[in-house]
């Protein structure tokens, strides 16, 4: 097997059992102990690779885009924890893949870039992938599998979260061409560490006590943090990104399989299918 595509499966495999670890500590924890704290353990390492990094020519619009990089992300990863603490993984995970649908709609405006025959289609599998996960409410009526996406509160976080997702996705290509990819991921990632923090001081009750019994697990779930990141880096450096990030999408499988196996979740073959088809969708609009 190349390399390359080692690296994919093992960043979507850290990315999905984050999501899970994520799930397992918020029964006892909050959303903003878990993306804060997480996030500071990783602080060190992107200090340390800074270090050995020169520093690119950057201009006005790589700190607009990575000020609305930063702001949207803060926002979209405490909604993912919302989604994962409201609802099972395996029914909120899957619909992380209506990103690539919603980058979709901001790239002809921001990148001047048109969506292809194929990947209008793969967003049309994205929607029957989505129908899929709750196919069983069929016999109930025809639209019933959907109002049962909008019935269950962490499904439709989620999809605001992929939305929120695709701005970022969308400003990270300008924060990368108007100065270094690593450069970009550095910078970005230290300051998400640095301003969840007075978010989780004012919104988080007892936050100490939280950080106290949980901080084994919160250092857990940011060292697969950095090596998803790690992986899909070096991946990407073998690879075209569309191809990288294709298989990295297969995070949300991993997070249904956690669903069946660690959370005793049920529907669970249904949502597996859905899931694959959602895959399958983004790898349509990757490659398109």
């Amino acid at each position: 097997m190349v390399l390359w595509v080692i690296l994919s499966v093992l960043s979507s495999f850290f990315d999905g059992t984050r999501l899970a670890v994520s799930k397992k500590i918020l029964h006892g924890s909050d959303e903003y102990v878990v993306v804060t704290i997480s996030r500071l353990f990783m602080i060190p390492f992107f200090l340390g690779w800074l270090l050995f990094v020169p520093l690119p020519q950057i201009n006005l619009t790589f700190w607009i885009a990575s000020a609305i990089v930063i702001v949207v992300a803060i926002v979209a990863n405490i909604l993912q924890l919302t989604a994962l603490k409201s609802s099972p993984i395996s029914l909120a995970a899957p619909f992380l893949t209506f990103t690539p649908i919603f980058l979709l709609l901001f790239s002809p405006f921001i990148l001047k870039e048109n969506p292809s025959a194929l990947g209008i289609f793969g967003v049309l599998l994205g929607v029957v992938g989505a129908y899929v996960l709750n196919i069983s409410k069929f016999k109930e009526g025809f639209f019933e599998p959907v109002k049962a996406i909008f019935k269950e509160k962490g499904c439709w976080i989620m999809l605001i979260t992929a939305f929120l997702f695709a701005i970022t996705s969308t400003f990270d290509k300008v924060g990368i061409k108007n100065s270094d990819p690593i450069f970009y991921l550095i910078i970005t990632q230290l300051a998400l560490g640095i301003f969840n923090i007075p978010i989780m001081m004012w919104k988080s009750k007892d936050y100490k006590t939280k950080v106290k019994k949980d901080w084994k697990a919160l250092f857990f779930i940011g060292l697969l943090s950095v090596a998803t990141l790690v992986s899909q880096f070096f991946a990407v450096k073998m690879a075209l990104v569309p191809y990288v990030m294709s298989i990295k999408r297969m995070s949300i499988i991993f997070g249904v399989l956690y669903g069946a196996f660690l959370f005793k979740e049920e529907k669970i073959k249904e949502r597996l299918i859905g899931s694959i088809i959602m895959v399958i969708s983004v790898v349509l609009i990757s490659i398109a």
